[in-house]
């Protein structure tokens, strides 16, 4: 652990050594999921280089996903990390995760239930669909955010949602919906996006 601990100083430094400590991370499997976990809150230029490590050590090490169970559960982390770690566990992509993802189905936050929809969809199961997609027009934040990002792994999305999630006040959830619409190919969504091009508040939205 006080490896781990040193090699992500080292990362969030970003120096020249940046790829290398990536690589020595990963390389300590489990024992680095919580220190990475517990920087993700502590730092947000760290947040990018935090998924990619937990993606590569829960694909090198399916064993992880247990780690990363308990890393959830942590009453220590946001909810935002939270849901990040659910997506990450849909992401990586093995299906030893469904019986962690299902047990979030009961979460009494919606934004975390909607993830793990999001997540057992990527991980075949297709009948969440239409809950995710009905979640862009939830009140709850997150929960618009989660489905927002679904929709650009949905097989169908309604565009006409999407369209209207352009305006919504959350830049990830135009951020996700701008996305989803690169995916969901219509004409009607090209008044829509130029006009989110030409004015969106936020150049990460404007670039999608």
């Amino acid at each position: 652990v006080p490896a781990a601990e040193e090699l992500i100083q080292i990362i969030r430094a970003q120096n020249r050594v940046h790829k290398d400590a990536i690589a020595l991370l990963v390389d300590l499997g489990g024992i680095a999921i919580q220190p990475v976990v517990e920087t993700f809150d502590q730092a947000s230029t760290f947040r990018n280089d935090a998924v990619n490590i937990l993606m590569q050590i829960g694909k090198k090490y399916p064993s992880t996903i247990e780690e990363l169970d308990k890393a959830i559960d942590s009453p220590s982390i946001s909810v935002q990390t939270r849901i990040e770690l659910v997506r990450i566990l849909g992401a990586i992509g093995d299906t030893k995760a469904l019986p962690v993802l299902q047990k979030y189905l009961n979460s009494p936050d919606g934004g975390l239930k909607t993830e793990a929809m999001v997540a057992l969809y990527r991980l075949g199961n297709k009948e969440y669909e239409g809950k995710i997609i009905a979640g862009l027009k939830d009140t709850n934040i997150n929960v618009c955010r989660a489905a927002a990002y679904g929709c650009t792994i949905l097989n169908s999305a309604s565009v006409d949602d999407l369209i209207e999630a352009l305006n919504s006040s959350d830049k990830q959830v135009r951020f996700w919906a701008t996305q989803a619409l690169g995916k969901h190919l219509d004409n009607q969504a090209i008044k829509p996006l130029i006009k989110t091009l030409r004015s969106d508040s936020d150049a990460e939205v404007q670039n999608a």
